[in-house]
């Protein structure tokens, strides 16, 4: 009975201490350079990158294993390009250098960006001493055969909830950082809810620009753009959002090392807190179906008769279309038409001199 006790007091502990390591999104940007050769990537740690957490073993109904073993070493990496210098291209040889070039074990690592070293010398001529001294640093990973890494890396970004946020785009860099290494993996971006998601749902890849693979013998920094649309809005639970590798590389000889870079993520905020809003003044106001960029229809429910506006405005405050209502009080539906609009999220409000309704409508 005390194991038992004590199992489940380890486990709440857990569970609270896990809920706590989301970030809060304030404003309408976010932006980690992960700059820095001391950041850590732990759960735990206080000197970690808020919000950010590494996983192998990765799949599309779990979060995976969590990775405490890495991320706090320096990984240098291999440019391809050692010229007539071995210690140019920072390839494992332990006949050079041996106590900085670091092995090709795998892990999370915190490694030397390749968009810009900050200095006069261009990346192809940096050293393993240069590395290990620019501050523009990147949230790495080495892949190897062993079971959860290939496939099964992940860089995660865990928020604590998307309450009254919208519309949300992504943006980052995607670095091959191993020249010599000819397998390729290919990456993926996806989503989960809740402390511990079981369900973790793609992006389309319609919803995606950018080059999505590492590896083939290339060392790049590929820009990668993200469009969730409609899907992290307004989430009153936890959102994880992942950089993953959930297919096996392909080809064959050395695995790469892959980095992320510069992430920068958008969005929209509501005009007030919708649902609170329409409950405050005793009024309802939902889109049925599926809008059109020229029909929308809209059930709306007030208590007093009169005139009414409406007002449908797109995500920045804009008023795209503006009407008059003559309502009667309780429910009523109708179909609002000759919009034009463009696909996209809109805000729609109803309101006289004292009240006033709010609702979210998706226009596909």
């Amino acid at each position: 009975m005390k194991k038992s006790v004590l199992f489940l007091s380890l486990f709440v502990a857990v569970a609270s201490a896990n809920a706590q390591m989301g970030i809060t999104l304030t404003g309408t940007s976010y932006t980690e350079t992960f700059d820095g050769q001391n950041k850590l990537f732990y759960l735990s740690d206080p000197s970690s990158v808020p919000g950010w957490h590494v996983y192998y073993n990765a799949s599309s109904s779990s979060l995976g294993t969590y990775d405490d073993s890495g991320a706090t070493s320096t990984y240098n990496y291999n440019d391809g390009n050692p010229g007539a210098d071995p210690t140019y291209g920072c390839y494992q040889d332990t006949s050079y250098h041996s106590a900085l070039i670091r092995t090709f074990s795998h892990g999370f690592k915190n490694s030397a960006s390749n968009d810009g070293m900050g200095s006069s010398l261009p990346i192809a001529d940096t050293n393993c001493w240069e590395q290990s001294a620019l501050t523009n640093r990147c949230l790495a990973v080495r892949q190897s055969s062993a079971a959860g890494w290939d496939p099964g890396p992940a860089f995660c970004l865990h928020l604590n909830n998307t309450i009254g946020q919208n519309y949300f785009t992504a943006s980052f860099n995607l670095q091959s950082l191993d020249a010599w290494c000819p397998r390729v993996t290919t990456w993926g971006i996806d989503y989960g809810f809740g402390l511990n998601p079981t369900v973790f749902t793609p992006v389309p890849a319609s919803q995606i620009t950018g080059t999505l693979t590492t590896g083939g013998l290339t060392f790049s920094d590929n820009a990668i753009h993200v469009n969730f649309e409609t899907a992290l809005d307004n989430m009153a639970t936890d959102v994880w959002i992942r950089i993953n590798a959930l297919s096996a590389s392909t080809g064959s000889g050395l695995r790469t090392t892959t980095g992320i870079d510069d992430f920068n993520m958008t969005w929209a905020n509501f005009p007030e807190q919708v649902a609170g809003l329409n409950a405050a003044q005793n009024m309802e106001l939902v889109a049925l179906g599926n809008a059109t960029p020229d029909n929308i229809v809209l059930k709306y429910n007030v208590a007093e008769a009169g005139n009414y506006t409406l007002a449908i405005s797109d995500i920045a405050g804009r008023t795209i279309h503006s009407e008059f209502v003559n309502a009667v009080a309780g429910g009523q539906v109708a179909t609002f038409n000759t919009l034009h609009l463009a696909p996209g999220m809109y805000i729609a409000t109803l309101n006289n001199e004292s009240t006033r309704a709010v609702a979210r409508v998706s226009v596909q």
